[in-house]
């Protein structure tokens, strides 16, 4: 099973059809919970919680268990595919700015 970060809170998953088996559809649980059952070969996640900073809170990120069982005749069958995930805040900000330096340079010969 493969994972892709989207970033803020998403994530979606891919795997390949299980050897022997020709499942109408995929369960994908969350955290021990049915998320969604899915038609195909994939499914995105989204309302992860992910690491953040607001300059007085701090998030930490949560690490995820994601279960994806094959569905034949509406029952699961075969192994199931566990895969745990930790989402990465989309982009990560300063919280303070930096302050841009003088030119020239006060010591340097030529203000080089």
């Amino acid at each position: 099973m493969d994972v892709i970060d989207n970033g803020g809170g998403s994530v979606t998953v891919t795997w390949a059809v299980p050897t022997g088996l020709a499942p109408a559809s995929y369960n994908v649980y969350l955290d021990g919970i049915l998320n969604q059952n899915v038609p195909g070969l994939s499914a995105t996640i989204t309302g992860l919680t992910v690491a953040s900073y607001n300059g007085v809170t701090e998030t930490l990120p949560t690490t995820h268990d994601i279960r994806v069982a094959p569905v034949v005749a509406g029952i699961e069958v075969g192994p199931a595919l566990d895969v745990l995930v930790t989402p990465q805040p989309q982009q990560v900000m300063l919280t303070t700015p930096m302050s841009r330096g003088r030119f020239p340079f006060p010591n340097t010969p030529g203000g080089y």
